[in-house]
């Protein structure tokens, strides 16, 4: 597995580069990818079939100038922000056998996840359809994207974002998990109180990951940009 430790400097390139990673190991039928990734500024990210009415407290995202933005893969809407440490796997179907479904791809890539991050905390496990936890709080929101040969697994680790911010700019989700029982953001969420360091550290161990030049995406970092991240109607396309 080749490893990527690399942010870019707006929301809409970090975005497209998950997507462009995807298509590029879709295209050439590559060896697995594990990228991490931290948010340059407080933003919104909707999954691709969310409302954004629904989902976002559009009046104070506006009122603060935070942008709001539609991701390809699916899963819940979510607070991107200081404090927020991004993971993304782009693994061939061919890297195991539970990769060729969406219900057993889940359960694979969490479990691993969970697996690395109990060297850390013992606590952490799996709950819900796409979450991580400690102690029936979550820490990880995940979500997934598919192509014939290749799935983008990418989730979100709250390590030490200013929790009250998901209240403000967040709607309550219009689907939750049994095991949320309406818990408001701030009673449900908390964080994996570690080091980014330490987290990453976990997961390259867990997943043997070692590190790879950078490839060359920016021509389709800015393809994508253009036709997706940059474009009203597809950011509010529900």
């Amino acid at each position: 597995m080749y490893l990527i430790d690399h942010s870019y400097t707006t929301p809409e390139q970090n975005l497209a580069f998950d997507d462009a990673l995807l298509d590029y190991v879709e295209s050439q039928h590559l060896a697995p990818y594990l990228r991490f990734w931290e948010p340059p500024q407080t933003f919104v990210v909707l999954g691709h079939g969310n409302k954004s009415a629904t989902e976002v407290n559009l009046s104070a995202c506006k009122q603060d100038s935070i942008p709001v933005f539609r991701r390809q893969s699916g899963g819940g809407t979510i607070l991107q922000g200081e404090g927020v440490l991004n993971y993304s796997l782009v693994l061939p179907l061919s890297y195991h056998d539970d990769l060729h479904a969406i219900t057993t791809t889940n359960s694979f890539v969490m479990n691993n996840v969970a697996e690395a991050l109990q060297a850390l905390d013992k606590d952490v496990s799996v709950n819900g359809i796409t979450d991580i936890v400690i102690d029936s709080k979550k820490i990880i929101g995940n979500a997934q994207r598919r192509k014939r040969r290749t799935v983008l697994f990418h989730g979100c680790i709250l390590v030490s974002l200013d929790l009250s911010l998901i209240s403000k700019y967040l709607q309550h989700p219009s689907s939750e998990p049994d095991y949320r029982e309406s818990r408001s953001h701030n009673e449900f969420l908390t964080h994996l109180n570690f080091s980014n360091s330490e987290i990453k550290s976990a997961l390259i161990s867990h997943w043997g990951a070692k590190s790879s030049n950078l490839p060359d995406l920016d021509d389709m970092v800015e393809k994508k940009i253009t036709e997706y991240y940059a474009q009203k109607s597809w950011n509010f396309k529900f």
